[in-house]
């Protein structure tokens, strides 16, 4: 698209020459050559500061609502530019995507994981392309569908909600025709107030959708609730395959695949299904040496030491995937932080989930934040526990720099308001 196109079809001006567009950012600090900056005010930042920068570090024009003082350059000036980038997403879907297949992933966790795992397997016979990084809000949404080749064939785009409403408007620019739902839980419900408003929610991702992805359990327990496509698929049940697994000291190998999530077992699952639907034989084998971003069941060795750092998130549906996944031993201890955005749910959830600790037959943990105290309160005290309690990240370093050489695995996972990764930079 031209720059004159563009202030078409978001009914703006543009000042300056009119130049061919390659691309489209919002972060000057990951600028793209030949690219259209565009200036989005925040609760924090203000775009506009940085168009300057943008325009030196190669941009071809900025999309902007006011023209920086003392800054020259080619400017499409609009009233809103998040309504603007809004509108520019929804012309190129209409105008250059028109032959794109268009998968939206949703649901409370393992959306990002999904989506690695789906571009993996249909990459091996489509042009497919996916949201970077975790890009599923309504900024991230647009930029993907802009940043979308002419010539794909299947896009892979992550929608995520922490308020009703968010799943509809993404989808409503996404247009997709085939949606897939990872899970429900209660991740962000302090926002929604019941499991069943959140499978309201996140089975927007059918609205548009002709075709379904989910868990047959989700379905026969929230489907009354639920948006639902025409068509549904399901996946072979997590019990069922971990009948056929083999258990390891992390994580579990399947149909001689090692998962180091049982989660990610569970997300390859529904792959597998989706990807027979796309006439690909043998899904799963394209996972064989699979690998999710950084923070996300990544698993690092140092001094000896196994590090699983699952810090990116945390909610009850992940948390107790790790319990699963980490094989009982004296020498493991968790340091896990606080679940966030449960609201009112939180002790309630915090307790919940220190039963389950035990429950599957962990006994060493150090607990960081406000709400893990209800954690602490549920398994202080218990024959062979040993657990300590810290009200913060720089509280807690000390004494896990004390105890650490007992053991020969660490396992890190909070919410990410906690930055529990901050740990790893004092061992």
């Amino acid at each position: 698209m031209y720059l004159s196109e563009i202030a078409r079809a978001v009914g703006g001006r543009l000042i300056g020459r009119d130049e061919r567009v390659r691309g489209f950012f919002h972060d000057s600090r990951n600028p793209i050559n030949g690219g259209l900056f565009i200036a989005i005010r925040g609760e924090k930042f203000d775009g506009h500061r940085f168009v300057g920068e943008a325009l030196y570090k190669g941009a071809v024009g900025a999309l902007v609502s006011r023209v920086p003082q003392g800054v020259s350059g080619n400017f499409v000036l609009v009233e809103d530019t998040l309504e603007a980038l809004r509108r520019l997403a929804i012309h190129y879907r209409e105008n250059y995507l028109t032959e794109t297949r268009i998968i939206a992933i949703g649901g409370a966790a393992g959306k990002t994981t999904t989506k690695e795992m789906l571009h993996r397997v249909l990459s091996s016979r489509y042009r497919s392309h996916r949201s970077p990084k975790s890009f599923n809000n309504h900024i991230g949404v647009p930029l993907t569908l802009l940043n979308t080749p002419q010539d794909t064939e299947i896009l892979i785009a992550e929608v995520g909600t922490n308020h009703p409403g968010e799943v509809k408007s993404l989808v409503n620019i996404l247009r997709n025709e085939y949606g897939l739902l990872t899970n429900i839980g209660p991740e962000h419900i302090e926002f929604f107030g019941s499991l069943e408003a959140i499978a309201r929610e996140e089975s927007h991702v059918f609205l548009h959708a002709r075709v379904g992805f989910m868990r047959r359990k989700d379905y026969e327990i929230f489907s009354n609730a639920m948006i639902l496509p025409e068509e549904i698929h399901f996946p072979r049940s997590l019990e069922e395959a971990l009948k056929e697994a083999r258990r390891m000291d992390i994580g579990v190998l399947y149909r001689g695949i090692r998962f180091p999530n049982v989660a990610w077992l569970e997300n390859a699952l529904l792959v597998e299904v989706v990807g027979r639907h796309f006439g690909i034989e043998e899904p799963l084998n394209h996972l064989r040496d699979f690998r999710s971003e950084s923070m996300r069941m990544e698993i690092l060795e140092r001094n000896g030491m196994t590090i699983i750092n699952d810090a990116y998130n945390s909610n009850p549906l992940s948390l107790e995937a790790l319990f699963m996944s980490v094989k009982p031993s004296g020498e493991n201890l968790f340091v896990l932080g606080d679940m966030l955005e449960l609201g009112d749910f939180s002790e309630r959830y915090h307790r919940e989930m220190g039963r389950k600790f035990l429950e599957y037959s962990h006994r060493h943990t150090i607990l960081i934040g406000d709400y893990m105290r209800y954690f602490y309160e549920e398994i202080r005290g218990r024959e062979g526990v040993f657990a300590e309690h810290f009200p913060s990240v720089e509280k807690a370093i000390p004494r896990i720099k004390e105890i650490l050489p007992r053991y020969r695995r660490l396992i890190l996972k909070g919410s990410r308001g906690i930055g529990l990764e901050r740990i790893l930079n004092h061992i």
